[in-house]
């Protein structure tokens, strides 16, 4: 669970830093929002990349972020933190304090990490590390695991000259073929069951067949339906998304620091008004609308984010995909839970802040001049 639980949190500062970076961008970090992100030299601090495609291999003196389709990471001196997502990732570094990788398809390799963990589709690590987590639909793993790893996956294969000094613990309803490098006595394996709630080898203690069916069906839904919410408000508010793709960078803090205000006070001030015996209806109206604008909230993040992100892709297309790659972070426990306050808060301040200056227009507008004679 320690493992787990500092993996999802690795994710969750790499998401933030994602979403916030422009607002500390200093002289020694480099952040980066476009279609290639290359780096022109090395970069003396933090490379942080939101881009297409990035490629990282001029030297990092400090942590290295990135997003992207396409992320390659590669590095013959030492590296701080690397924590990155997309498509199709592949690291390969000298030396890294800890590697953080989601996606669909990684390959990871570190001649020296403290930790890795990885969560793929397909998953490949090669190389050394002290310790490692790998959530994978098939995961590959050829390299020297100095310490402990952990594997989530049904389809696991070693190499053969894969090595590992302390536990290994499968979380799989297969057992995996070990080469003679393991020791058999020192493999556990798991049975897995939806939400990452263990039961055992007889599935003792694990839900129920129908209910996890029920549950992955309004899993499913309520991805689709967030995709195709994301479709109409593009649809009929392409300025608000197009205006907020482009002050991104400027009005991200804002948006952020509005989004935890009205997350705190609208509630607070829909049921002081409950209270009161005029301001009933306003405050059910109230509760109600911050109930619509916090579900839309994730919406509004991911359709944003898709403008960012791929810029010279179709509105409809950037949108639906960032907000479906959202709505799937978030069914992921505990991740999740940070993963959808982040998308909360950015939403709703993005949606208030519109209110706010949409009101102010207004204001400006209704102004007539008055001569005086």
């Amino acid at each position: 669970m320690k493992r787990i639980f500092t993996l999802l949190l690795a994710l969750l500062i790499f998401s933030s830093v994602c979403m916030t970076a422009a607002a500390v961008e200093t002289a020694d970090n480099e952040f980066t929002v476009k279609r290639t992100a290359r780096q022109d030299g090395k970069t003396n601090g933090d490379f942080v990349a939101i881009a297409e495609d990035a490629e990282i291999s001029r030297g990092v003196g400090g942590d290295v972020y990135a997003l992207g389709r396409n992320v390659i990471v590669t590095d013959d001196d030492k590296l701080q933190n690397i924590a990155v997502g997309g498509a199709n990732v592949n690291v390969s570094v000298k030396d890294a304090r800890n590697i953080y990788a989601a996606g669909a398809d990684l390959n990871v390799r570190a001649d020296n990490a403290a930790g890795v963990y990885l969560a793929g589709l397909g998953v490949t690590l090669t190389g050394d590390a002290t310790d490692a987590y790998v959530v994978a639909g098939s995961a590959h793993i050829d390299g020297n695991i100095k310490e402990n790893l952990v594997i989530r996956s049904d389809n696991v294969v070693f190499g053969d000259d894969a090595t590992v000094g302390g536990r290994v613990t499968i979380y799989s309803k297969k057992h995996a073929t070990l080469p003679d490098s393991i020791d058999s006595t020192r493999v556990t394996y798991k049975s897995p069951s939806l939400f990452g709630k263990n039961a055992d080898a007889q599935n003792t203690g694990g839900a129920p067949t129908g209910i996890r069916r029920i549950t992955l069906i309004f899993m499913v839904s309520g991805v689709v339906a967030a995709v195709l919410l994301s479709l109409g408000l593009n649809a009929t508010r392409p300025e608000f998304f197009s205006g907020k793709a482009d002050g991104f960078r400027r009005r991200v803090w804002g948006d952020l620091i509005r989004g935890l205000a009205a997350i705190i006070v609208l509630p607070v001030v829909a049921v002081a008004l409950l209270f009161t015996v005029v301001g009933v209806p306003i405050g059910v109206l109230l509760a109600a609308a911050y109930a619509i604008v916090l579900y839309l909230a994730p919406v509004v993040t991911g359709t944003v984010l898709g403008r960012v992100i791929f810029k010279r892709m179709n509105r409809f297309a950037s949108g639906a995909i960032c907000v479906g790659i959202l709505k799937i972070l978030a069914l992921i426990p505990w991740f999740g839970m940070f993963v959808s306050l982040a998308a909360a808060l950015y939403g709703m301040g993005a949606v208030v802040g519109a209110v706010k200056f949409r009101s102010h227009e207004r204001i400006e507008n209704a102004k007539v001049p008055v001569e005086i004679i």
